[in-house]
């Protein structure tokens, strides 16, 4: 039985045996691996910013939570000292169950666990008039040693009884705690 060949008509090479040499296989793996981890990338910074905007709709969902709390009792917040917040419902506008539920909700999206009884990454603090509540950002850049520089990430966001809900950069030797003063954003 008789093999039918195509040769090139220049070269006179059987076409039907030819491939793809070592080199063009190689840089085709190559172009595949540096538009994989450009796409990785992408990913990673959006999942980190969806995270984000977890936690500023958990904070802003507090916000009239806590309205309803101080309205059901008597137009008191309840006193809290500022710090971390405590990983049980304390007796205050915190431990409102939508309430501490969504902090702990945050506190998770922005990648804090709990250590000795508090939330890693949520700040709270109330008087009978006035709360305020910060959580840190999955974005920011937890460079608490120096003052960031124009246009580097935010570091938490704060909102309070006064309608405030804003970002807060770290300043030279900040940490969360230096998001709130006085029951109020700074």
């Amino acid at each position: 039985m008789f093999r039918s060949f195509y040769f090139h008509p220049k070269t006179k090479r059987d076409l039907s045996l030819t491939g793809f040499t070592l080199i063009e296989l190689l840089v085709v793996i190559a172009i595949i691996g540096i538009l994989s981890s450009v796409v990785l990338g992408s990913l990673n910074t959006a999942r980190a910013k969806g995270s984000d905007a977890a936690i500023k709709s958990n904070l802003d969902g507090v916000r009239s939570q806590a309205e309803i709390y101080f309205d059901d009792h008597q137009y008191k917040y309840g006193v809290q000292t500022a710090g971390k917040c405590p990983d049980t419902a304390p007796a205050n506008v915190f431990g409102d169950a939508n309430i501490f539920n969504a902090i702990t909700q945050a506190n998770t999206a922005g990648g804090g666990g709990v250590t000795s009884n508090t939330l890693d990454f949520a700040y709270c603090s109330s008087s009978n008039n006035a709360w305020a509540l910060a959580v840190k950002l999955r974005t920011s850049d937890d460079d608490e040693t120096a003052a960031d520089p124009p246009g580097s990430n935010p570091d938490a966001w704060c909102v309070d009884s006064s309608g405030t809900a804003k970002l807060y950069s770290y300043v030279a030797g900040n940490t969360i705690a230096n998001t709130i003063t006085s029951n109020k954003c700074n």
